[in-house]
């Protein structure tokens, strides 16, 4: 098959299964932790402050190079 630097799409695949967040949500549903709507509430914000982070990101301007080394202790 198909690869991806040392990794086999096949062997992506199977660790994608194996997501701790997907296994976790499926064990707080299974066993009557939370509702669903609660987890896709949770789901929606945490997604929307990630969007707000990437394209804070994107919109802020590089750091001067000067800057680079300013408060790094070696």
């Amino acid at each position: 098959g198909d690869t991806y630097g040392y990794r086999t799409q096949a062997e992506i695949e199977e660790w994608m299964k194996r997501c701790p967040i997907v296994r976790h949500r499926n064990y707080l549903l299974k066993n009557e932790i939370a509702a669903a709507d609660a987890i896709e509430m949770l789901e929606s914000n945490i997604q929307k402050q990630i969007d707000e982070a990437v394209e804070f990101a994107k919109d802020s301007a590089y750091t001067d190079q000067g800057e680079i080394y300013t408060d790094v202790y070696a």
